[in-house]
């Protein structure tokens, strides 16, 4: 071949090259050898194969149970990319989560944080020596003392039926109408309030009186005790040490809700053996009915409606939150009623811990599960301009004890002693370093995206991702897989000053041919 036809299909060559398709994902593009197929325990306690049910894409996570804080996200997170798959792809991705705490996630354990999530997908488990060769198969390490620590936490103080899991004790509600002023309102579930949402939940109707004694029930479902008190409704609770349902001692508005999840209305004339014995999960209602028909309603998870409901009612903040077909909203607050123009709503915020600031929730209150501190404000309001958490609360102690305050407002923080340091969720406390890795997740956080074959090709890290950017990782994946089809994307591989200065190159070398030959 000539000099210049050979240069002049180099410089084709080239330009064809420049514009290739190639695939951009928004996760890490990664190049790892097929990972060895795996039997686990799923949630049901039957043996899952990898080989058996993998599909044209497959998409593996790392969780534990007693994760209190990037577990629950995550979930939810793959929750919404399994709910918004685009068309083509909604039966050719297979999600399972892979716990890295085998001593404590039992399958009992995985489906009841799969109830409580509302997700479906394959959750799995095994022995130790099998879990850890797939943790190293992908690379994920795991912190088995910061993983102890958080278990350990969430069995501690409050261990009637897993206390924590309903939020108990735990979230708190803040609430004002101006900037930097919020009230962190009282959160201390009582029986009323338990019923209430037990209620709701069953769509169960009742008719109450209230007096200087607190609230009195006087209709359940249609059954009106009668004003001859020939037969009325008696309160039971569910005495756990003599296990057996005793007449309540106070009224339905002094029981202890986070003390007795288990309550029964029950007709004076009924026949009260028929009472069975609780449910270990929820809070839970009974009713035996005077003609000993019966009801059970078991409220298994906890939201922030459920959250805002108990507040407002426990503070006596009057408030109207209606039920639609997309869930509850808040209508008003405190006699202040959101406009009809939409000028401005009641928002919802949470708040993130580890980057100390208040976000607009991205779901409505009814499907944000497991909350933490969340804040209704009106959406005027800037996000900024909420008080943070304990931010105008007296501290019992500056710094634990191990420092002194310094700024003001959401300026304030420790200067911590040496030795110690704020924790990054909380800058008004003071911790021992040595001390810093209960703040730690427990294990690292990776998502990966197998092909057919088992090869992780995408792997995204951390929780902080959007289930948007996930699809379309998805999506670009499975159209150069040809699982869909999509238009070609083409991305220059070449800039052009590259091109131009290989053609500058070869034209450089065609004057120089007579020299050449």
């Amino acid at each position: 071949m000539k000099l210049k036809g050979f240069f002049a299909l180099l410089t084709i060559l080239l330009l064809c090259v420049g514009t290739l398709p190639v695939q951009a994902y928004g996760g890490h593009s990664i190049s790892r050898a097929e990972i060895d197929s795996f039997t686990l325990t799923d949630q049901d306690g039957e043996d899952w194969s990898l080989e058996e049910n993998s599909k044209p894409i497959n998409v593996v996570s790392f969780i534990f149970t007693a994760c209190p804080d990037v577990c629950p996200v995550l979930t939810q997170n793959l929750k919404a990319v399994q709910e918004s798959l685009p068309e083509g792809l909604e039966n050719e991705v297979l999600f399972i989560s892979i716990s890295v705490d085998p001593a404590r996630d039992t399958p009992e354990t995985l489906r009841e944080y799969m109830d409580l999530h509302g997700v479906e997908w394959p959750h799995l488990t095994g022995d130790n020596a099998t879990l850890e060769d797939i943790w190293n198969a992908f690379g994920v390490v795991v912190q088995r003392d910061v993983i102890d620590s958080h278990a350990e936490a969430r069995e501690g103080e409050h261990h009637h039926h897993e206390d924590e899991d309903m939020g108990f004790d735990e979230p708190k509600l803040y609430f004002g109408i101006e900037n930097n002023s919020m009230q962190e309102l009282d959160y201390s579930p009582n029986g009323w309030t338990m019923f209430n949402l037990v209620a709701e939940d069953a769509n169960w109707t009742f008719n109450y009186s209230t007096s200087q004694y607190g609230n009195m029930v006087s209709e359940i479902n249609g059954y009106e005790s009668p004003e001859d008190w020939s037969w009325w409704w008696s309160l039971k609770i569910w005495n756990e040490s003599s296990t057996e349902w005793e007449d309540s001692p106070v009224g339905i508005d002094g029981v202890d809700a986070s003390e007795n999840r288990s309550i029964a209305w029950v007709a004076s004339n009924a026949n009260s053996s028929l009472l069975e014995e609780p449910n270990e999960e929820g809070i839970q209602v009974q009713v035996i009915y005077p003609d000993n028909a019966t009801a059970n309603h078991v409220k298994t998870n906890f939201t922030a409606y459920d959250l805002t409901y108990t507040s407002f009612s426990n503070s006596e903040i009057n408030f109207t939150a209606p039920m639609t077909q997309y869930g509850h909203y808040l209508e008003s607050a405190d006699d202040l009623q959101g406009p009809s123009d939409y000028s401005w709503w009641w928002r919802l915020a949470v708040w993130n811990e580890s980057g100390n600031l208040w976000e607009e929730s991205q779901v409505g209150m009814d499907d944000l599960l497991e909350p933490g501190n969340i804040a209704w404000t009106p959406s005027y309001i800037e996000l900024e301009n909420i008080t943070k958490p304990g931010e105008n609360l007296e501290q019992e102690e500056d710094c634990d004890g191990h420092g002194w305050v310094m700024g003001q407002g959401s300026g304030m923080h420790c200067m911590c002693d040496e030795g110690y340091e704020s924790p990054e969720d909380n800058r008004l406390s003071c911790i021992s370093i040595e001390s810093e890795d209960e703040y730690f997740v427990g294990h690292s956080t990776l998502t990966y995206i197998l092909s057919e074959d088992l090869k992780p090709m995408i792997v995204w890290t951390g929780d902080d991702w959007s289930p948007e950017d996930f699809i379309s990782d998805l999506e670009e994946f499975g159209t150069s897989e040809g699982i869909i089809e999509s238009e070609d994307r083409i991305i220059p591989f070449l800039g052009a000053s590259s091109i131009i200065a290989l053609m500058g190159a070869s034209a450089f070398m065609l004057s120089r041919k007579g020299k050449i030959f």
